[in-house]
């Protein structure tokens, strides 16, 4: 049996492009050492390569595709190994090798794709209370694909939903056959189990899941049966229902009337499909065509009547919701830059008027902490033109100016004097008490400043 075995692996080096000198060599104890296919499991893949440098360092020649098809053929032995299929020489032939040569390639790229992707990678937040368990599990999936296990399995095989795959099922790579089919017990998968068991005990042990564990659980480091203790718990029908009617509710209050700066139709369109995602996702299906005409009642905004009514005359985008959003979206007007400059000039003008009117307000002597006013310093003139006459009467009077004159006009009548007391009626003058001398317009201007400067 052990010829017949290293006959037939000698074979299927052949196969792959070793000359008769080199499966003799690769067999050979004194060199290669390797009696059989299965034995290659027990390789890491430089061994491979020194394996056929020590051939070569011997005068036996190996081409570098030959070498290359000998990694595959090591790699096909472990995927084989690991998924609890059969292994046998027999098994590896010219179609096998060359398919599985492409398949190797691929993996060698995803491996350093995902080591790329791991630089950056961030962990879940903690799973607190409102955090909706359907979204995070997805999350944690995604998450948990990023590391490869010890068989070079993406570790979210431990928390895949079925224990054994689908019959028929159709993958999109080897990877992910390999997360569908990796057998849930072995020395392997205890290993891969622990693993994630740690990182699933570090996102919940501070919240309300953590109570769902049980100490039986936590004691085996068992990852796979924690997770599925969480997703019974949160996945039973009271909280699909909750869930459910958490977002009809938020889809009954969503409406759009215009553009804001702080909710865009862009933010209103986001809304809509995050609820209509989380009601798919508890089997809750709403058709596109009422989530299309929800979405032309909740539109309000005068001037998308026009593109609301395009979508109802046009059965395409009557039948297909995000089609008719981004339509109706190329027809909104977006907040211009000048717009948004002039709202915030606006606000900034309203809090520094409202700044102003609370300085002085209660303003007395030693009101800046100083022994003074502040508001007997300097005001721009600019300033003191956006003041209300009461801001600057206040000021006036903090600095003690105000009281020697009651009003000025621009260019007065000219009077030699004006007694000390006058009772005048029928004009602007209730009461003068003290002489005031002719003021021109020079005079004026001057006060003007004396205001300004304090």
């Amino acid at each position: 049996m052990a010829a017949e075995g290293a006959n037939a692996f000698r074979a299927a080096l052949g196969r792959i492009g070793f000359s008769a000198e080199a499966q003799n060599a690769v067999t050979d104890e004194g060199m290669g050492g390797i009696a059989n296919i299965t034995q290659l499991a027990r390789l890491h893949k430089d061994q491979i390569k020194r394996v056929c440098k020590v051939l070569r360092d011997n005068e036996v020649p190996v081409s570098v595709m030959a070498e290359q098809m000998f990694e595959a053929m090591r790699y096909w032995v472990k995927q084989r190994l690991r998924l609890q299929q059969p292994v046998a020489s027999a098994l590896f032939t010219e179609e096998v090798a060359e398919e599985t040569a492409q398949r190797f390639a691929i993996a060698q790229d995803e491996l350093a794709a995902k080591a790329t992707d791991k630089e950056g990678l961030k962990m879940p937040d903690k799973f607190k209370h409102g955090t909706n368990f359907r979204v995070y599990d997805e999350v944690m999936d995604t998450y948990l694909n990023q590391f490869l296990g010890v068989s070079n399995v993406p570790i979210n095989y431990v928390v895949r939903k079925q224990d054994e795959p689908e019959e028929d099922a159709v993958y999109e790579n080897e990877a992910e056959e390999a997360v569908a089919i990796a057998p849930l017990v072995g020395d392997v998968f205890d290993i891969d189990n622990r693993r994630v068991y740690g990182i699933i005990k570090s996102l919940i042990i501070e919240g309300p899941a953590w109570a769902f564990i049980t100490p039986t659980v936590d004691r085996a480091k068992d990852g796979r049966a924690a997770w599925l203790l969480l997703r019974d718990h949160y996945g039973n029908e009271s909280f699909m229902n909750r869930d459910i009617e958490e977002a009809y509710n938020q889809i009954d209050a969503l409406h759009y009337k215009k553009e804001y700066a702080n909710f865009s139709f862009e933010d209103f369109i986001t809304q809509l499909t995050k609820h209509y995602n989380t009601l798919e996702r508890n089997a809750e299906y709403v058709s596109e065509e009422k989530k299309v005409r929800d979405l032309l009642k909740k539109i309000t905004d005068p001037t998308l009547e026009a593109a609301k009514q395009a979508i109802r005359i046009n059965p395409m985008y009557k039948q297909d919701f995000s089609l008719a959003a981004n339509f109706l979206s190329s027809s909104v007007t977006p907040l211009t830059k000048g717009r948004e400059r002039t709202i915030s000039s606006i606000k900034q003008q309203q809090n520094k008027q409202k700044n102003s009117q609370q300085n002085s307000k209660g303003r007395g002597r030693g009101g800046d902490g100083r022994g003074g006013s502040a508001a007997t310093g300097y005001i721009q003139p600019e300033d003191w033109s956006k003041m209300s006459r009461e801001q600057q009467n206040s000021v006036l009077e903090a600095r003690g100016t105000k009281r020697h004159i009651e009003a000025i006009t621009a260019n007065p009548p000219v009077e030699p004097s004006v007694p000390s007391q006058v009772t005048a009626t029928g004009t602007n003058v209730s009461v003068i008490t003290t002489d005031v001398p002719t003021v021109n317009s020079q005079a004026g201007r001057e006060f003007g400043r004396q205001a300004h400067r304090g």
